[in-house]
């Protein structure tokens, strides 16, 4: 048998000869792109902190971690993990510090998404940091009580993606929080339905985030067909600052243009992934549609009518009061600049 590829036929060394050939071939390069820079914050003002057991690593207060996010953007490091060191005072038996919206990792992460759009953040779920025992869950007997703990771990991830979190990042070893977790994002439609708000109650940027990006809605859950609200209520009508981060955009020009004719909610840009699909629900109020990116795959069904919005330039406004949905059975993504009109009426 004759091997191909063998010596004096193959010279390996030709392509290391040179540092654009070894660049060429080489068949793994790590790059900052490949990188999430860890950043340990604590409590107090000014503070770095030595860890003793990372030489050369620090714990940071709040007010000194700007300077390191500024550093991992100009680095082009993509993303940033937080990990919170908690001062015994508020450790306890069950951790409920975690549940803490004003906690550490919270005011981390709604300063650096306040001010740096263009890095990721990911955050650890886990009670270790929180519980005054060091364990990663609720203790019963002595023993973890994995299902019991599971239930705040949810919680907790939860928080954190209200507050601006784009990776949850569980390291507490329960059994089944993965899927608990999943469970929860896919029966509230947060995996399939991302949002943007390009207006905000004024001076208030949490008006934004979480929650107040869906806001309440009805919908029909069982076969018992009681209707049933999810979610929260939101004043539209206190939605009238434009959110200064699109200032300098074509969509500023759009809101100047609607909001002149008429009377706006929530502005949003909604995103609807490939094969997905809403409740069936309806709205406070109507909305105006624009499409930006869509399919032929992309309908909207109000009270069983179906309809195709092209992305053609078209405005178009739905009874969003009505029972509805919006599917996209296509390949590719559809976007849609949504506005909520809150003195529309259908005749």
């Amino acid at each position: 048998m004759k091997v191909v590829g063998s010596y004096p036929k193959t010279r390996l060394r030709r392509n290391r000869k040179k540092d654009w050939s070894r660049r060429l071939v080489q068949e793994n390069a790590l790059s900052p792109n490949d990188l999430i820079w860890p950043i340990f914050i604590c409590e107090g003002k000014n503070t770095k902190e030595p860890i003793k057991t990372m030489p050369n690593v620090y714990k940071y207060s709040i007010d000194r971690i700007e300077k390191l996010v500024e550093s991992a953007i100009n680095k082009k490091i993509p993303m940033i993990a937080l990990f919170p060191s908690i001062p015994a005072s508020k450790k306890n038996y069950k951790g409920s510090e975690a549940l803490n919206k004003n906690n550490l990792v919270c005011k981390a992460l709604k300063l650096i998404k306040k001010n740096y759009k263009e890095i990721g953040l990911m955050c650890d779920v886990a009670l270790d940091p929180y519980t005054s025992h060091g364990h990663d869950g609720i203790l019963k007997n002595n023993y973890v009580d994995n299902d019991e703990t599971l239930k705040i771990l949810v919680k907790q991830s939860i928080l954190q993606a209200d507050m601006g979190c784009d990776v949850i990042a569980p390291s507490d070893m329960m059994d089944g929080r993965i899927g608990e977790i999943r469970n929860y994002y896919n029966a509230n439609g947060i995996p399939n339905f991302a949002a943007i708000c390009l207006n905000q109650i004024p001076g208030d940027s949490d008006s934004t985030r979480g929650k107040n990006t869906r806001g309440v809605f009805w919908t029909k859950p069982s076969s018992s067909g009681k209707e049933v609200s999810r979610d929260i209520p939101i004043d539209e009508k206190l939605y009238t600052e434009f959110v200064k981060d699109f200032e300098h955009t074509y969509f500023k020009k759009v809101y100047d243009t609607l909001s002149a004719r008429f009377k706006l909610g929530r502005v949003r840009i909604l995103l609807k992934e490939p094969r997905t699909t809403l409740s069936w629900h309806r709205d406070p109020e109507p909305r105006l549609h624009i499409p930006i990116v869509t399919n032929p795959g992309c309908l909207q069904v109000i009270e069983n009518v179906a309809k195709h919005l092209p992305a053609d330039g078209s405005v178009w406004i739905t009874n969003n009061t009505k029972y509805h949905n919006a599917f996209n059975g296509g390949e590719e993504n559809r976007v849609h600049l949504v506005a909520c009109l809150t003195d529309y009426k259908f005749h």
